[in-house]
């Protein structure tokens, strides 16, 4: 089948225009990948592309999409991941959902050899918790929508594919005695005001790393969280608590925290040992809503503060623990 390649400009829904190489096979054009919005970068990818077809590297694209080996779109999938700056946590996900995913079918199945009953059969090979099993489940389900997009696929044979049930406990919020042991632990002051931040705010462990001084408006009392788990940026008031925090940490350039996110919570867990206690970091996110809702926030501003998508999520920390039920109080 003769292979055509074109470069052409898209309007995105933001308003935006980005690069796409797009493919042709037989009368039929689709797009191939999305790469980016830099003009000379754009011709730099599609001219790579084009003399590696030439060279025979991607002869597979001569197939119909149904022979289309997984592990060749696999490749394309997460170097378009790539390209479009996907979160390294999600492209993390993303390849180990079909690495296991291709470990268990063999490396030469075809995109269209996968069926609804193969993708129920994979999941129940994987020997882990419910509640990972669903998170590759759901990364595997999203490469293979792309594929729709991307005209491999008809349908994605992962519709119709229930999730694991899996009986999730209430979020863990820690007690004021635990809060003072972990801080009365810790030694880095830098690590202790992230702790407090954590605490006073509600953040999600990347939102707070990713704070920089020009995020910070002083005179209109809010700091800006440009990059979200949502994809909306949104801000955060400087109570006096935060303001207090701030001014502990030294003035400089770039990042308050200048950390990697796995950095930070292997530093926790090892503070949370020394201190005796059984938490993980997130638990701090989860204390912050236990707390704001036992005081009587409202779930909508609550919501709004904590960057939730959806009410239901929120109304998750309107709960009380055991022993809150048992002293008629907060666990803050």
């Amino acid at each position: 089948m003769k292979l055509s390649m074109r470069l052409f400009k898209r309007r995105h829904r933001s308003g935006k225009f980005f690069w796409y190489i797009e493919i042709k096979r037989g009368r039929r054009y689709s797009t191939g990948c999305e790469v980016g919005k830099d003009d000379a970068e754009a011709h730099r990818l599609f001219n790579k592309a084009r003399k590696e077809y030439l060279a025979g590297k991607l002869s597979f694209l001569t197939d119909s999409p149904s022979r289309m080996l997984l592990a060749d779109f696999a490749q394309e999938y997460l170097d378009h991941g790539r390209r479009t700056n996907k979160a390294r946590a999600t492209l993390t996900k993303d390849e180990q959902a079909l690495r296991y995913f291709l470990n268990f079918a063999g490396s030469q199945i075809r995109l269209s050899e996968i069926n609804r009953r193969l993708v129920e059969s994979w999941l129940a090979s994987l020997d882990m918790k419910p509640v990972s099993r669903n998170t590759y489940f759901r990364h595997f389900k999203a490469a293979l929508s792309k594929a729709v997009d991307w005209d491999y696929l008809k349908r994605n044979p992962c519709q119709g594919v229930k999730q694991l049930r899996d009986q999730e406990p209430p979020p863990r919020s820690l007690t004021v005695q635990e809060i003072e042991a972990l801080l009365a632990a810790e030694e880095d002051s830098r690590y202790r005001t992230l702790w407090r931040f954590y605490l006073a705010t509600g953040c999600r462990r990347a939102e707070a790393l990713q704070i920089r001084r020009e995020d910070i408006d002083l005179e209109r009392q809010v700091i800006l969280l440009r990059r979200t788990k949502t994809k909306r940026g949104r801000y955060l008031p400087i109570i006096p608590e935060v303001a207090e925090i701030l001014e502990e940490i030294p003035v400089q350039v770039g990042r308050l925290w200048p950390w990697q996110p796995d950095t930070v919570t292997h530093h926790f867990r090892i503070t949370a040992q020394t201190a005796g206690i059984q938490a993980r970091l997130h638990d701090l996110r989860h204390t912050y809503g236990t707390h704001q809702a036992g005081q009587g926030m409202a779930p909508w501003i609550l919501k709004t503060l904590m960057g939730h998508s959806d009410l239901k999520t929120t109304q998750r920390y309107v709960h009380l623990s055991p022993a809150d039920l048992a002293t008629g109080k907060n666990g803050v």
